[in-house]
């Protein structure tokens, strides 16, 4: 099947950026915009080493072992492997959270592998809705702490001068902010 093709890229103008800079730093490329705190730059490059160790999923043994475990699974058995393993006495609560996420995004990862590919060229919004739209579910539906809402609702309601639309925004449960922007382009 061919992947669809956006013909409208996403970019930020300096209005954008303008609005949007006393809440946000913009990073689009590995280049750093000229007025980026040193601090920032440092926390970033921190972060990109955190993720290339693994070291947030290091901080949960039972799940990362888990996870190590179940993506050495032939496709065929993955779904038995999920819903088999990984329970037991003595994992901690986080790490139980944790399996439980991998859990359903694995079994929907398995669904998207097998399933059949449509006959046609599809929307480039097929791609979000099959493969973004749930991990924030699950995420949800896992941590019970973000709901999301799933339309077009216009961004003014954080900034309210700013007009744009957004496809799905979380709000936390503990004190109903809106937390979460997502924006599939398109």
């Amino acid at each position: 099947m061919k992947a669809s093709t956006s013909t409208q890229k996403p970019h930020i103008t300096s209005d954008n950026r303008g609005q949007l800079s006393p809440l946000y730093t913009i990073k689009i490329s590995e280049e750093n915009m000229p007025d980026t705190s040193a601090g920032l730059i440092k926390r970033y490059e921190r972060n990109k080493d955190d993720q290339a160790s693994n070291a947030s999923l290091r901080k949960r043994p039972a799940a990362f072992d888990f996870l190590k475990c179940a993506v050495d699974q032939p496709i065929d058995n993955l779904r038995q492997y999920l819903w088999t393993h990984g329970y037991g006495n003595g994992i901690p609560e986080d790490d139980m959270q944790l399996i439980d996420l991998i859990r359903l995004v694995l079994t929907d990862f398995w669904a998207t592998a097998v399933k059949p590919d449509y006959p046609t060229s599809t929307n480039e919004r097929t791609p979000f809705v099959e493969s973004i739209v749930p991990l924030f579910k699950y995420l949800s539906a896992v941590m019970r702490s973000v709901a999301f809402v799933w339309c077009e609702k216009g961004l003014s309601i954080c900034i309210p001068q700013y007009t744009k639309l957004m496809d799905g925004i979380g709000t936390t449960l503990l004190d109903s902010v809106d937390r979460v922007l997502i924006e599939s382009s398109g």
